[in-house]
């Protein structure tokens, strides 16, 4: 197995002209955890050129680790997707103007399967909150283009027999505080930056 962990984030699309998880992959590339290397990848908010941005990063890079971060707009703490729909529903449309509504990702599997990460995320949850940044596991990556690009990757992963083990991570707004609760600090940059450091290092520990 390789000694890189690729790290991904996206760009702007369309209602948000500052999107963070780019921002936050990039101030980790180079950085090592464990014996991993990060090497970051700033993806497109396209179904289409986000999967072959990664089928690429994957080939070239042949990680060790996977984690793939988005933005969600619905939480207020940093959530660790269990599984990926094969279903494309997009209240906005992508930054190429495509919208689709109920649209198989990959016609050749079943409309609705799921893929789900090989990642033991109870122990990379338990290791994180360590760290007293708060977090949750979810089961619902959405229907846009991170729940699109995770089901690609799982699917590639998957349909290769590769080891590799992948995980999609949603990162909060900014300007939330977690559970609305007035005991956290709302959310900024910084404090992206440090407890995406700490579920990194916590994936890290679990499965590097």
């Amino acid at each position: 197995m390789g000694s890189v962990l690729y790290l991904t984030g996206f760009g702007a699309f369309p209602g948000v002209d500052r999107n963070l998880t780019g921002e936050v992959a990039e101030h980790f590339n180079s950085r090592k955890f464990g014996k991993l290397t990060v090497v970051s990848d700033v993806l497109p908010v396209s179904y289409q050129r986000s999967a072959l941005q990664v089928e690429e990063g994957i080939r070239s890079h042949k990680p060790r680790i996977i984690v793939q971060m988005g933005l969600v707009a619905l939480d207020s703490v940093l959530r660790l997707e269990t599984w990926a729909v094969n279903e494309m529903t997009g209240r906005l449309p992508d930054c190429d103007g495509f919208q689709p509504y109920e649209l198989p990702i990959n016609q050749q599997n079943e409309f609705k399967s799921i893929y789900q990460t090989t990642m033991n995320v109870g122990a990379i949850l338990e290791e994180y909150r360590r760290s007293g940044f708060p977090g949750r596991i979810s089961c619902n990556a959405g229907r846009y283009v991170c729940n699109s690009v995770y089901y690609r990757t799982l699917s590639k992963l998957d349909k290769s027999k590769s080891k590799t083990p992948a995980i999609f991570l949603h990162l909060p707004m900014v300007g939330l505080r977690p559970f609305g609760d007035q005991r956290y600090e709302p959310w900024d940059l910084e404090r992206l930056i440090l407890a995406s450091e700490a579920m990194l290092d916590s994936i890290v520990k679990v499965h590097g």
